[in-house]
């Protein structure tokens, strides 16, 4: 396991931060609030409590309840280890539960490229920012009928706004996306994101060639670092980024109100 200082993980909850598509973005005393009802996705329907003191703890709560209370959503917090330790505390009095534990898992980008080497004969498709042909993709390989494609469509086209640079990879197998996968660069990392396979896809290195495509991309970015999250119950992608070089540095979950 890798440990990360505490400025570090904060950079890292900043880039994941900006790495997020939100349709509405509220910075109140150095909490970052994110609302996106139309999308179903954790990371766009809560609050990130950046920064902040002691003083007026509960009376921040009361505003972020506030917030989502008006945009009929549940009072979601992203907590990680750079969050003011007494927060958590004050959630779980209120009766806040623990949802989705994930791992945020890091690595050098040129191990990735080292430990991926093998997956780079396989003919991918990758491009920069985010085009017609990676949102259909996307898509295509995550939707699971017409309705949810149609939103996931929507959502990739709202990630074409990201302020950082974006690259698009995709594996095609006989015309159809066999695996997919998002790399957002910043401040000399690349984040992994949308990373997805078919399920007649798995086990046979398609993941591994996207990352190593988004690994390269990064490289030539000069980003020599990479991250990327997962759920802790997700053994199959924990097992598939460790062997391309990922470590574990630490993990955050969600409190959710009841």
């Amino acid at each position: 396991m890798t440990r990360l200082g505490t400025e570090t993980v904060r950079l890292i909850d900043e880039l994941t931060a900006n790495a997020t598509a939100a349709t509405t973005v509220q910075l109140v005393d150095g909490w970052l609030l994110r609302a996106s009802p139309e999308y179903p996705f954790r990371r766009c329907n809560s609050a990130l409590p950046y920064s902040g003191d002691r003083a007026g703890l509960e009376s921040r709560i009361d505003m972020v309840e506030d917030f989502y209370r008006e945009r009929e959503l549940p009072t979601r917090f992203q907590m990680s280890p750079a969050v003011l330790p007494e927060l958590d505390a004050a959630l779980e009095t209120r009766g806040y539960e623990i949802e989705e534990p994930t791992l945020v898992l890091v690595a050098d980008t040129q191990r990735v490229i080292t430990q991926t080497i093998r997956a780079e004969a396989r003919e991918i498709t990758f491009g920069e920012g985010i085009d017609e042909f990676w949102v259909a993709e996307y898509a295509s390989a995550f939707g699971d009928d017409d309705a949810e494609r149609d939103r996931l469509r929507a959502y990739a086209h709202l990630l074409r706004h990201l302020g950082p640079a974006v690259g698009t990879a995709v594996l095609p197998v006989d015309e159809m996306p066999a695996a997919v996968g998002l790399g957002v660069l910043e401040r000399g990392w690349t984040g992994v994101y949308a990373m997805g396979t078919r399920r007649e896809a798995r086990r046979r290195g398609a993941a591994t060639s996207v990352l190593h495509a988004l690994a390269r991309w990064g490289h030539s970015r000069d980003a020599a670092h990479m991250y990327l999250q997962v759920e802790v119950t997700n053994d199959g992608a924990r097992q598939l980024y460790t062997r391309a070089g990922f470590e574990t540095a630490y993990r955050y979950h969600y409190r959710t109100s009841a």
